[in-house]
């Protein structure tokens, strides 16, 4: 018997459910989850299963797991499977690969209409869902065989130009990836800021500097540590989090960093002990080439923690708004803005109480799900 469409269902699609993965991404998508649930959506959550990296209620989800599947094909086969039993009425997709094409054609047959969601800077344009493969084939791929991958991504771009031709909208994080996608598919896309559920605010802080990410080459974690070795102060602590680096050499050399510095490593930790870090330090630090629009900078703003930035100002929001510094690529300024902020106690209150009023209202998920829902609305047809 043919399962009817659910109105007002929503399905997530993204890298992993944050069981399976941490990074932003997924927190993101879940944290989303949970709001579409709260006002009033029927939920679901594709994920292919893993290693468990933490523990995430999923009361409102309903978390559909498969197990990891061998190739590209099995995978479609898969989705194809799982939508049309679900038949959610929209789905949204948080990623950036070519099986956006086959989500779009079982959307069309099931009536349901797909949202993609842009995850970062570099992952937006006509070669999104081949960037990192055309990389890696540079470096591992001999000459002979490099026009045999050649034409396999150039299909596979194809795809995925078709496929995000054939969305129903498109939500961008900033306006550089608004101008991107305009220039690359000749489609608009409205800018939604990430948001989060809003904390109480805690006044109390330690002298406390914060790096968060997982750890990979454009996150730059070994700066932090070259950071905290320039500081002689003893009343503050530099605190790095996140999963080490994949690849062992990395891993490595990150662990030899972190011994030479002062720096405390506390590993990868859940989405609370984040929040609670955040709610008692004085700054998280972002040492990015580039992002999106950092989950982490928001829980941080959320939680009246100033951001200082190397490279990363997604809409100068922090120029603009006084939402920390970005420091232009200024390491030596970086230092100085950290070293002011956290030896001036007032400074840094009338900073943080500033960052928590603008950014409850601008960051609240609740706004944010309800704008999401009124475009849905507005252009569903």
């Amino acid at each position: 018997m043919k399962s009817i469409q659910r109105k007002n269902s929503i399905c997530f699609i993204t890298v992993s459910h944050p069981i399976y993965g941490l990074g932003g991404a997924e927190i993101q998508s879940y944290i989303y989850a949970k709001e579409f649930s709260r006002q009033g959506w029927e939920v679901f959550f594709l994920s292919q299963e893993g290693e468990k990296k933490g523990e995430f209620d999923n009361i409102g989800i309903k978390l559909i797991k498969y197990c990891k599947p061998k190739n590209a094909i099995s995978h479609n086969f898969k989705l194809i499977i799982l939508l049309f039993k679900i038949r959610p009425n929209v789905i949204f997709y948080r990623f950036h690969r070519y099986q956006i094409f086959t989500i779009v054609i079982i959307a069309k047959l099931i009536g349901a209409r797909v949202i993609w969601s842009i995850m970062s800077d570099n992952r937006c344009g006509r070669v999104a869902s081949t960037i990192e493969s055309r990389e890696n084939m540079k470096i591992k791929i001999r000459r002979r065989l490099s026009a045999y991958y050649l034409c396999k991504y150039y299909l596979q771009d194809l795809l995925f130009y078709v496929g995000i031709k054939n969305v129903l909208f498109i939500i961008a994080q900033n306006k550089y990836q608004q101008n991107v996608v305009e220039k690359a598919f000749k489609k608009k896309s409205s800018i939604l800021y990430s948001g989060v559920p809003i904390p109480e605010y805690n006044a109390t802080r330690k002298n406390q500097v914060v790096f968060i990410a997982t750890m990979k080459y454009m996150k730059n974690p070994e700066i932090f540590c070259e950071i905290s070795k320039k500081f002689n102060r003893k009343d503050i602590q530099f605190i790095l989090i996140g999963e080490n680096y994949s690849e062992p050499k990395l891993a490595k050399r990150l662990e030899n960093l972190i011994k030479e510095s002062d720096v405390i490593y506390l590993g990868k930790q859940n989405y609370p002990f984040v929040g609670k870090i955040l709610s008692e330090s004085k700054v998280l630090v972002n040492c990015s080439d580039f992002e999106g629009f950092p989950n982490t900078f928001i829980l941080s703003w959320v939680h009246g923690t100033p951001v200082v930035s190397l490279k990363v100002d997604p809409d100068n929001l922090i120029k603009n708004e006084k939402l920390g510094c970005i420091c232009e690529g200024n390491i030596d300024q970086m230092i100085k803005y950290i070293n002011d902020i956290t030896s001036n106690l007032s400074l840094w209150q009338n900073c943080s109480t500033h960052i928590y009023n603008y950014s409850k209202h601008k960051f609240n998920i609740t706004n944010s799900v309800k704008n999401l829902i009124s475009i849905i609305r507005s252009n569903y047809c």
